[in-house]
């Protein structure tokens, strides 16, 4: 398999939030990037705005990303989207 990533992947398996899309879950994130499991199939090029924490590393996150693939799965669709703008905050 191509191995596209640049940067080390982090597990989340956790809930991502989004104020306009369905979004089942986080699967993973990268300083660049996050897979996650949606409901319904978006367009290339769309952006999305949303937030989630990373347990292992304690901070919040509040992005704006871009979906560069997606994947239909039995559980909905996998998109990988890129990150555009990332806002972090420490956990208190």
């Amino acid at each position: 398999m191509d191995e596209r990533r640049k940067t080390e992947r982090i597990k989340i398996d956790k809930p991502v939030k989004s104020e306009t899309h369905s979004i089942i879950k986080g699967i993973d994130v990268s300083t660049g990037g996050i897979k996650v499991i949606m409901n319904n199939k978006m367009e290339i090029g769309e952006m999305v705005q949303m937030h989630f924490h990373i347990p292992q590393i304690g901070n919040k996150f509040n992005v704006e990303a871009k979906v560069v693939w997606q994947k239909k799965t039995e559980n909905g669709y996998a998109i990988g989207l890129e990150f555009k703008k990332v806002r972090s905050d420490q956990e208190k």
